[in-house]
Parts: C-alpha cells; sequence; structure tokens
C-alpha cells in the first residue's frame, strides 16, 4: 500500500457460512493513480492483468487454477465511474445524510456511520431516507 494506492488480492467469502463446492473466490482490487489505466482495459484484458498480479503473489497458481472469472469494473459504470468510500471521522457521514433545505435527500453506504462502504449501509441509509421523506412530506 502506497499512500492512498491500494491493491489487493482476497477471497470475499472468508469465515462466510456458505456451503462449499471446494472452490474459492479470489477478488482483486485496485484504487488510486497507480493503478488507472487498468480501468481502460476491456474485461478480457482485465482478467488477465488481475491474474496476473495473482500469479505474482501466489507462484503462478492464480492462472493454473483458474476456472472462470467476472469482471466489475467499476470505472465503466455510469453512475459509479470508479468511485470509492474512504473512511472517515462518522460526522462526516452523518452531514451527508441530513436534509438539504428541508427537500434533498442522501441516502447510501456513504451516510451510514455504523456500514460505511458496505451494501447493507446502503440498503439501510436508502430505508432511513425514505422513512424520513414520507414523514415530512405528511407533515405539510
Amino acid at each position: 500500500m502506497d499512500g492512498d494506492e491500494v491493491c489487493a488480492i482476497y477471497d470475499p467469502l472468508y469465515g462466510k457460512d456458505l456451503p462449499s463446492d471446494g472452490q474459492n473466490v479470489l477478488a482483486f482490487v485496485a484504487i488510486g493513480n497507480k493503478y488507472a489505466d487498468l480501468g481502460e482495459l476491456n474485461d478480457e484484458e482485465l482478467a488477465s492483468a488481475a491474474l496476473a498480479k495473482i500469479d505474482k503473489y501466489f507462484d503462478g497458481k492464480g492462472t493454473k487454477n483458474h476456472i472462470k472469472h467476472e469482471v466489475q469494473n467499476w470505472t465503466q459504470e455510469p453512475f459509479i465511474l470508479g468511485s470509492y468510500s474512504f473512511p472517515c471521522d462518522p460526522k462526516h457521514n452523518k452531514a451527508l445524510g441530513e436534509t438539504v433545505g428541508g427537500k434533498l435527500l442522501f441516502a447510501g453506504e456513504h451516510t451510514s456511520i455504523k456500514y460505511h462502504s458496505l451494501v447493507n449501509g446502503a440498503a439501510m441509509e436508502g430505508r432511513r431516507a425514505a422513512v424520513k421523506a414520507l414523514a415530512n412530506h405528511l407533515k405539510k
């Protein structure tokens, strides 16, 4: 890790109580300007680049044991464009979840204090904002 540069290879299912068929999942995440060029690759090129990185750290076992891959390139998603939530002081998450001008609400993992950067945080914050919007509407 170099400051804001992060490259991680991890098992996203580690520690989860899920049935196993003897296969594992490895996730490859690259964040920062150092890895910006990866966002320009097509899915197959990106998968190859990720496998090359995995092979480097695991003595070629990534390619040897590769069965299939799924690519989620956030830089190509039109409503995400490569954004990534970063841990901060909880007061900032709280401030992002406040109503603006009595009419505008933001909700998502970035407004969650307890579950920021997680899908369940986004879902819970979406519910919070919907309830708040409805309550504001019913006050009128």
